[in-house]
């Protein structure tokens, strides 16, 4: 049974229900998208039953992690709202950034944030379709505040094992108005070219060679920059660039230095 918490408003018009143990913040949300809820609306819970990650995998939910996703309405292409991956990582690793010293944080393409070079943050974006009211996105967001999965693909660690006694209330305070600001900045994909160049600028592993997995081809490549609609483009020894949409990405160790030209 949910037990559902009294609604609150958070910050400039955002609206945020929390549970304490739910299947997914992902499928709540995708629930009251589909009883023509309006968006602009945070769905949180101690812990989740049915956790999402990304490509169809779980999502290790334990009490202590945070748990969000964000319900948004708005009318624009399918296409334009995966942008909102990126939109998403910055406002993540901002939120982050409030409690960890500049130079420990990066962003792996297209959905990670790491600590250390090791995940801390994923998140999954969702495109839901309403007939009535146009479309509707869901952006889940999980954090590894004291706790994280073993024998994952990826290392994963979380904040208190890095050092870092921060609960996830003071993380999902942060986030909140994170979000709205890189949002804001986002303008509906209008401003895409500066989320690209700020997100970049966060890249781990840019213009240095990563290993890409996908279900019938592995290749590996210098890691060259993101194409105008967000896809990494991989130049290989042969010197042919591919652009990669969807795939699992494995890095070598990251730097975070800012890179002035992407173009």
């Amino acid at each position: 049974m949910r037990n559902i918490h009294p609604p609150e408003t958070v910050g400039n018009g955002y609206r945020h229900i929390a549970f304490d143990e739910i299947e997914s913040t992902n499928l709540i949300a995708m629930e009251y998208a589909h009883n023509a809820d309006p968006g602009k609306l945070w769905i949180t819970a101690e812990r989740q039953s049915r956790g999402k990650g990304s490509r169809g995998r779980s999502w290790v939910s334990q009490s202590g992690n945070l748990f969000a996703s964000l319900l948004l309405c708005i009318d624009l292409a399918p296409e334009k709202l995966t942008n909102l991956t990126f939109v998403a990582s910055l406002a993540t690793y901002e939120a982050l950034a409030q409690f960890i010293p500049e130079g420990q944080l990066a962003l792996k393409w297209p959905n990670d944030v790491l600590l250390k070079q090791a995940k801390v943050s994923g998140i999954l974006l969702e495109n839901h379709i309403r007939k009535e009211s146009g479309s509707a996105v869901i952006i889940g967001i999980g954090i590894n505040c004291q706790s994280n999965p073993d024998n994952t693909n990826t290392p994963a660690t979380n904040l208190a094992n890095a050092g870092y006694a921060v609960g996830a209330q003071s993380v999902f305070h942060h986030l909140v108005s994170q979000m709205d600001a890189w949002l804001a900045l986002w303008n509906e994909g209008a401003n895409f070219g500066e989320i690209r160049a700020e997100w970049l600028a966060r890249a781990a592993s840019l213009g240095q060679e990563i290993r890409i997995t996908m279900p019938h081809q592995e290749l590996r490549g210098i890691f060259e920059k993101l194409d105008r609609n967000g896809c990494l483009i991989l130049r290989t020894p042969d010197n042919q660039r591919h652009s990669i949409s969807t795939a699992d990405i494995f890095l070598t160790p990251y730097n975070n230095k800012a890179h002035k030209d992407h173009e």
